[in-house]
């Protein structure tokens, strides 16, 4: 029943839909539209394409997600690589797939799931409530149109409620929970003994010639990468100030034209009686509203017990009928028309609509309110939409000047920072790999690096940083490649020989044992025969997730891991021993000793949450098969030169 909500199918993930809101123009920008040219087709997937501007969308938005999430720790290097963006269209296709599916079978979110979704998005709220005007004002400032925005919508809660129905589909069997039981559960017992990098070194000695032979035979890693700084005239809107304060004149025409922002609309508090078509006929289900209303106008029967009677809108008949406080515009037009006409009290005549036959009463009237000029937000919100426009404006200002002197003026920055007044700053030293500041923009960094700039020592083009914070750089000063001297890295390379030698020697000595392990059966024996004064680690019964042994031992998770994966047959013999390396580059040598099986209850709190997990995995092995059904029915193709050539001019420049 809501003119907003209406039916279609697109995107299949909730987050798509978030995505749309919070990621306007993020990535194209200034030069957006400044580029021509067609936009290459990169996968089809049946009739659908994904173009190559649609895959570098999708690979900016996880590469922020990405940066987000890890912080600190992100390294832009492990993701630049031709793999990742491979991945990122590989989901791309995969998500098409589904769509295509959804799309085919006809299934859509109901116009209640649509609405209930867009009342949670924040952006769409004032004051904690869904706002319809901000609704509008939000999509129309990321120029959306409602009809396909609702069916994005309405087609992602169709794809995760399928989603959500196959994978509850899945069945676990009783046997197969005793089964998760007892791998999460079972117990097992090993010695171990470890080698240390630490013990060996003092038996390492490292000659000047073994020195000078690594140095010359890996010479590129200790090379320092060739350096630049960078002078740079930045425009940044939110840095940007008014001169002088606003008159009444100009913040009165800001008030006029932004009025509706401080206008609270007419809204009219309605209950309804909905009578569905569905397997009546027509005339049968107007005959059953015109009862409901001649119940309730003439023989004086409550409106809200009759609606809980009769009415059969699954979320109001319980209130009812009650639909709260309705707004212009939310509503489907048949349905607004007639409650805008009525007088307060009034039960309508029955109404048609798609959704049935509806009685409706209108309990009061909000009157349309507007906030004066002089009220105190009022003022305060109208400076703040003055200082923004206003900041605006010079920011398109100064930008063009900008990028007008750079362009005039191509050997040098100062003409440009002097007539525009903006400051000439300067980055620290970076490499091809970035640094900090603007010098960990991708784009500047590739700008920097380019033949124009780094070599023909021309100003930049205007650069977005983000949206309303633009550069142009220059480059000042330049350091080429250059090969370390040996006495600088002369340490480093002796360390490095050290570690490896010692690494070398531990795993020798771990070989020698584990060899009079399987010979002897046990360790003291096989420490006796090496002549070897080791200790051994006793575990004690620990389960797979732990490693914490007997006596408060360290225990490599990699160990542990190792053990739990050893066939049950192996415990005790030969097979059941091995050696692995560990963090750091020591050598562990270790024995499985005992498997102990749980005792598995038959009901209990334990088991349920053994249940539920077993469950869960279930679910998303049958919503990965049923996936790969509907992929393997559609017809797909990647076109590898396209994709390749996207990789190639999207590589960093090293």
């Amino acid at each position: 029943m809501l003119q907003s909500i209406r039916e279609s199918t697109s995107g299949p993930f909730a987050w798509i839909v978030v995505a749309i809101i919070t990621v306007p123009f993020a990535f194209f920008g200034i030069e957006t539209f400044r580029s021509g040219g067609g936009d290459a087709t990169v996968a089809k997937v049946g009739d659908e394409k994904i173009t190559q501007r649609e895959l570098q969308v999708g690979y900016e938005q996880r590469y922020q997600r990405l940066q987000q999430m890890m912080g600190e720790s992100f390294d832009p290097s492990l993701i630049q690589g031709p793999q990742f963006r491979r991945t990122v269209l590989d989901d791309m296709v995969r998500e098409q797939v589904i769509s295509s599916y959804v799309d085919d079978s006809g299934l859509r979110g109901t116009d209640a799931a649509v609405f209930d979704y867009l009342q949670q998005v924040p952006a769409f709220q004032v004051d904690g409530e869904f706002s319809p005007q901000a609704y509008r004002d939000t999509l129309s400032a990321n120029r959306r149109q409602p009809d396909a925005f609702e069916a994005q919508v309405a087609a992602s809660i169709a794809t995760e409620q399928l989603q959500l129905a196959i994978g509850q589909s899945a069945l676990v069997a009783p046997g197969e929970v005793d089964l998760a039981y007892r791998m999460q559960h079972q117990q097992r017992r090993f010695s171990q003994v470890t080698f240390t990098i630490a013990d060996f070194r003092d038996d390492v000695s490292v000659s000047e010639e073994d020195i000078q032979a690594r140095y010359e035979a890996q010479s590129q890693r200790y090379t320092t990468p060739e350096q630049i700084r960078l002078h740079y005239i930045e425009v940044n809107q939110s840095q940007l100030t008014p001169t002088g304060e606003p008159d009444e004149e100009a913040l009165r025409a800001v008030y006029e034209d932004q009025r509706g922002r401080f206008t609270t609309p007419e809204a009219r508090k309605t209950s309804h009686i909905l009578i569905k078509t569905g397997d009546r006929s027509h005339g049968d289900a107007k005959a059953l509203a015109e009862e409901a209303r001649s119940r309730i106008v003439e023989g004086g029967e409550s409106f809200d017990e009759v609606a809980r009677e009769l009415s059969e809108d699954g979320g109001s008949a319980q209130s009812g009928g009650d639909l709260d406080w309705v707004e212009r515009g939310v509503m489907v037009p048949e349905f607004e028309d007639a409650l805008f006409a009525m007088e307060e009290g009034e039960v309508s005549l029955p109404v048609e609509t798609d959704f049935g036959w509806h009685i409706i009463k209108l309990e009061s009237i909000r009157a349309e309110t507007t906030k004066p000029f002089d009220d105190a937000d009022v003022q305060a919100r109208i400076r703040e939409i003055y200082q923004r426009d206003a900041a605006a404006e010079r920011f398109q200002s100064l930008t063009e000047e900008l990028e007008t002197l750079a362009y005039e003026s191509l050997d040098a920055l100062e003409p440009a920072a002097e007539a525009t007044g903006l400051p000439l700053e300067q980055t620290d030293w970076f490499s091809r790999q970035g640094g900090a500041g603007i010098a960990a923009n991708d784009d500047v960094i590739e700008t920097a690096f380019s033949p124009i700039v780094l070599e023909d020592g021309e100003n930049s083009r205007l650069i977005e940083i983000e949206p309303g914070r633009v550069v142009v750089v220059r480059v000042s000063d330049r350091q080429p490649e250059e090969l370390r001297p040996l006495d600088d890295v002369r340490e480093e390379i002796r360390s490095e020989l050290v570690n490896e030698a010692a690494a070398a020697k531990a795993r020798q000595q771990a070989e020698s044992l584990l060899t009079s392990l399987k010979d002897t059966g046990t360790f003291s024996a096989a420490l006796s025969a090496q002549a070897l004064e080791k200790t051994v680690i006793d575990s004690g019964l620990i389960e797979r997730d732990e490693t914490e042994g007997r006596g408060g031992a360290r225990l490599s998770p990699r160990v542990v891991r190792t053990i739990f994966s050893q066939p049950r047959s192996a415990a005790g013999q030969p097979e059941g021993m091995g050696q692995l390396t560990v963090a750091g580059g020591d050598v562990v040598v270790y024995a499985l000793e005992t498997v102990e099986d749980p005792r598995v209850p038959t009901a209990g709190a334990e088991r349920q949450t053994v249940a539920d997990r077993a469950a869960a995995l279930a679910a998303r092995q049958e919503l990965a098969a049923w996936e790969a059904a509907v992929r393997a029915e559609t017809r797909i193709k990647v076109y590898e030169d396209v994709l390749a050539q996207q990789i190639e001019d999207s590589a960093p420049p090293y």
